[in-house]
């Protein structure tokens, strides 16, 4: 081979490294253009990312917003808790004073029989009473048309006493009379008590 053919050949080939050189060259770039895409999508990632953690911190903030209201949540309930056991305390006392108020009006339903008894038992006494009265009126009426019977025939009899004692009267001043006055004294001397 000689130098001329050497140095075509040794033409053709750096021609051909240069060509493959080229060809690498453009691989490189098209490489290239793809570091430069993936770096672009990374940055895009990373800004995702970056958005992501954004988010991940908005909704971790969002949770402890939400722990902090459930605790407020969970003392307020307790606060009600305590609210309802204190308005069950005061129902059972409510509880009681109404069974204490049952027992009081079971007493006076009681105290109010006894009383209906007790006034059926006076209405009887004033029904008796009342029969009673009628008999006394009654009496008394008889009493009264008696008493009157008797208060004529007392007038009667006291006439004819009196017409007696005027008859006696006459019979004894006939007497007298008759036995002299003096005798009627002694005679009634002797009949006085010494």
């Amino acid at each position: 081979m000689t130098e001329r053919e050497l140095l075509e050949l040794l033409v053709q080939k750096v021609t051909g490294i240069e060509q493959e050189l080229t060809g690498v060259k453009h691989e490189i770039t098209g490489v290239q253009h793809e570091i430069t895409g993936m770096k672009q999508e990374i940055t895009g990632v990373q800004h995702e990312i970056t958005g992501m953690k954004q988010e991940i911190t908005g909704v971790q903030q969002e949770i402890t917003g939400m722990k902090q209201e459930v605790t407020g949540l969970q003392r307020e309930m307790t606060g009600v808790k305590q609210e309802m056991t204190g308005v069950k305390q005061e129902i059972t006392g409510l509880k009681r004073e109404i069974a204490g108020m049952d027992r009081k009006i079971t007493g006076m339903e009681r105290k109010i029989d006894g009383m209906g008894q007790d006034i059926h038992l006076l209405q009887l006494q004033q029904a008796e009473h009342g029969q009673m009265i009628q008999s006394l009126v009654h009496a008394s009426e008889a009493q009264k048309a008696q008493h009157e019977a008797l208060q004529m025939e007392v007038a009667k009899l006291s006439g004819e006493m009196r017409q007696g004692f005027a008859d006696l009267t006459e019979v004894q001043k006939s007497l007298l009379e008759m036995y002299g006055a003096h005798e009627a004294e002694i005679r009634t001397l002797r009949r006085r008590p010494v």
